[in-house]
């Protein structure tokens, strides 16, 4: 389960390794989502059969999934949730948002990523292909 909390604002939740659902904490309902026949929807399949997330973090401007095994972590937009762009950074599995920018754990580094802009930068080197979490103050 991957979760997301902002002030005045709904909550997204992961709720599967290829879904999406959204949750209002004041009112306790899972909000509608545009579903890809253009009905309202629950819960909505972001990814393809084959690809999973490995990682979930959200801003005003996007939902962004990094997609296991496939190097990219892609942004939607939160309204149409289609997607909006792609960005590529080898091995990129779990991430978080910090401010504007998104940390996110490569199999052989930690990068930050300006979405705005999509510039990385690698922020450490070495082995972190076990890691499971990425969180930062």
């Amino acid at each position: 389960l991957y979760g997301y909390t902002s002030q005045n604002d709904s909550n997204w939740l992961g709720i599967t390794p290829r879904g999406l659902m959204k949750f209002e904490a004041d009112t306790g309902k899972w909000l509608d989502l545009p579903g890809t026949d253009g009905k309202p929807t629950k819960r909505r399949v972001l990814l393809g059969e084959d690809e999973y997330a490995s990682g979930f973090a959200a801003d005003p401007n996007g939902l962004y999934l990094s997609v296991k095994g496939k190097s990219m972590v892609r942004r939607y937009d939160p309204e149409t949730l289609e997607v909006a762009e792609e960005y590529n950074i080898a091995g990129a599995g779990e991430i978080c948002r910090v401010g504007g920018r998104l940390l996110v754990v490569a199999s052989d580094s930690l990068v930050a990523l300006d979405p705005r802009s999509g510039t990385t930068r690698k922020l450490a080197s070495g082995d972190f292909s076990g890691a499971t979490a990425v969180a930062a103050k």
